[in-house]
């Protein structure tokens, strides 16, 4: 006779806009909140020095202190969609030549100094960054720095307020093909600006690291060598079909050998979490469930997902209860799911869950040399076309698998029986209603 009950379900939330949008005029001292300032206290929230000296961001250091302070907006976003246009615009102010400004998206929600000329350096990045004589458009790939785009002015721009506009367009998720493009409107006091740019260009390039499905960014803007003493009216705009920060693949209670009950939850994705929190009942009434966990159990916040477990202890036998799963944004928002149930009898069994979604979870080890094992599942009904390919987007190896589990060993052979070469590689699971890809590094 089965004793465990268990429910299990897919949440994707999404938002359902032609276009989401953030706008920070920063006139309230509230409006640093969503903000990281990376530990520096001489950046900070100030009630003027803006346009029309209204509130902004003010770097307060000696003009002769060569610097660099980025501010980064802590809610990251998922990159899903290609051929979208992602843009983030602030006013900056040039106030003295040498004094460099700038903007551009991070994969960190904090960013640290190594930041020369607002450029970020140590972590997968685009940005843009300009001063009076020159501007720049630069990709950091896998820790590689590479300046994109270099334009110099001559003669120099003048000392002034500017809007700047940085516009990214995904091309292709797969291999991190991107079009960038910079646009510097130079500004009146009170932020009028004219119908065409005072000076723009645009790129093309890769940036396999940044730019993939699923790939969460963090818009970030700042300056270096102190001459730009405020940043006012940040803005971004995303794409439709944004998700959202959990995507959770799966939640199941179950009986354990000793009578206990253990809840286990999978995460296809997460973002800008705090942690969890599990509440239990004995009747189907989340108002009247109490909280199990002493403290959060922490987000691991990953962008390819995380699997987690807790035991429930103080149980007894013969007895039905319902869990419910919360999940805690750093914003404050909370989603809850659920419930599932688990009857505690005194036996116990062991029961396959249903995965009710395709998933790619990932390869073991990596890096690796000379094999990989590949962990995924098939949703029911459905076939999953698997496939490896270069930084090139050339295509190594392509299999085809039925619903289930599996487990596939890679040893580095192309579809032409053909040892390929060291370096990275990305990997893709696509199914009629599922697609994610990952990277490795094959080492030599």
């Amino acid at each position: 006779m089965k004793n465990v009950m268990i429910g299990l379900f897919m949440i994707l939330v999404v938002l359902g806009l032609s276009a989401g949008q953030v706008d920070v005029d920063f006139n309230n001292p509230g409006d640093i909140d969503d903000f990281d300032f990376g530990g520096y206290t001489d950046v900070e929230w100030e009630s003027f020095g803006g346009i029309n000296n209204s509130a902004s961001i003010g770097f307060n250091d000696d003009f002769d202190n060569f610097v660099n302070r980025l501010v980064t907006y802590k809610n990251g976003y998922q990159i899903t969609e290609v051929n979208e246009p992602i843009v983030m615009s602030a006013f900056i102010r040039s106030e003295m030549n040498g004094g460099y400004g700038g903007l551009g998206f991070s994969s960190s929600s904090s960013n640290s100094e190594n930041a020369q000329q607002c450029r970020i350096q140590d972590s997968p990045a685009i940005g843009f960054s300009f001063y009076s004589s020159a501007a720049w458009i630069f990709s950091t790939d896998d820790d590689l720095y590479e300046e994109k785009l270099y334009n110099s002015y001559n003669p120099d721009i003048p000392l002034s307020w500017y809007k700047v506009v940085l516009t990214i367009i995904p091309r292709d998720l797969a291999t991190g093909e991107v079009d960038a493009t910079y646009q510097l409107f130079q500004a009146a006091t009170d932020g009028t600006i004219g119908a065409i740019p005072t000076k723009t260009g645009t790129t093309n390039f890769i940036n396999s690291d940044f730019i993939h499905y699923n790939s969460t960014i963090y818009p970030y803007f700042g300056e270096s060598w102190h001459r730009v003493p405020n940043i006012d009216n940040f803005s971004f705009t995303y794409p439709e079909n944004v998700t959202l920060p959990v995507t959770l693949s799966s939640f199941t209670a179950i009986t354990t050998s000793n009578n206990f009950a253990n809840i286990q939850w999978t995460t296809a994705s997460e973002s800008n979490l705090i942690g969890y929190n599990i509440y239990r009942n004995e009747l189907e009434n989340m108002n009247t469930a109490i909280r199990i966990n002493p403290t959060y159990i922490q987000a691991t916040n990953s962008a390819t997902g995380s699997q987690y477990s807790y035991t429930d202890e103080e149980v007894e036998m013969n007895t039905n209860y319902y869990y419910w799963l919360q999940s805690t944004e750093i914003d404050g928002f909370v989603e809850i799911y659920g419930p599932v149930s688990v009857k505690i009898s005194g036996q116990s069994e062991d029961i396959e869950p249903v995965i009710p979604t395709s998933e790619l979870r990932g390869n073991y080890p990596n890096p690796f040399n000379p094999e990989t094992t590949f962990e995924f599942f098939v949703k029911e009904g459905e076939t999953g076309e698997f496939s490896i390919f270069n930084l090139k987007g050339q295509v190594i190896i392509t299999k085809l698998f039925e619903t289930g589990q599996h487990q596939y060993v890679w040893n580095g052979i192309d579809n032409s029986g053909r040892k390929v070469a060291s370096g990275s590689y990305f990997y893709k699971l696509k199914t009629d209603s599922y697609q994610a890809v990952k990277k490795m590094i094959m080492q030599k």
